[in-house]
């Protein structure tokens, strides 16, 4: 799957500390009517086989909706399941290693919260004709009543 712009309009990335009782099916759902383009299934503590049984019926969901499904950190749940794609962070595996997992036709998001990081996920930009897009500003960018380390860049690519 390639990554488009419009699938960066409205990014979702979910977050169980919101549901307030609530199924996060249900939660997502009602994301995806209120316009979301795409979601990032982001679980930290979920065991891994919760974990697949939930991302396995949100990509289902977002399947149906025509909306890119995207795994938090786990590269193999990602393949196993064949999802649109992955985010990493830095702590997680490096994104050439994920890409050579995944193979060029998957989404892949990495995090970035320092100028080198961004200008190591930039050299990997270049090495296929990817997409970028910056959520966050960079350090550059900031105001200066926020401090750096709360703001980063991510980067979504798909080789074309």
């Amino acid at each position: 799957m390639n990554c488009d712009k419009k699938d960066l309009l409205l990014y979702a990335v979910t977050d169980r500390h919101w549901l307030d009782g609530r199924r996060l099916i249900d939660v997502v759902r009602e994301s995806l009517d209120g316009g979301v383009t795409m979601v990032q299934l982001r679980e930290k503590t979920l065991e891994e086989e919760k974990f697949l049984e939930e991302a396995k019926e949100l990509q289902a969901l977002c399947r149906e909706r025509g909306v890119p499904f995207l795994v938090n950190d786990n590269v193999e749940i990602a393949r196993e399941m064949n999802a649109d794609g992955v985010h990493v962070g830095q702590s997680d595996m490096e994104a050439l290693d994920v890409r050579a997992i995944l193979g060029p036709d998957k989404i892949l998001g990495v995090s970035a919260q320092t100028v080198e990081q961004a200008v190591l996920a930039e050299k990997h930009r270049l090495q296929g004709r990817c997409r970028r897009r910056e959520l966050r500003h960079a350090e550059s960018h900031l105001p200066s009543c926020l401090h750096p380390s709360r703001c980063h860049r991510r980067y979504y690519t798909a080789e074309r």
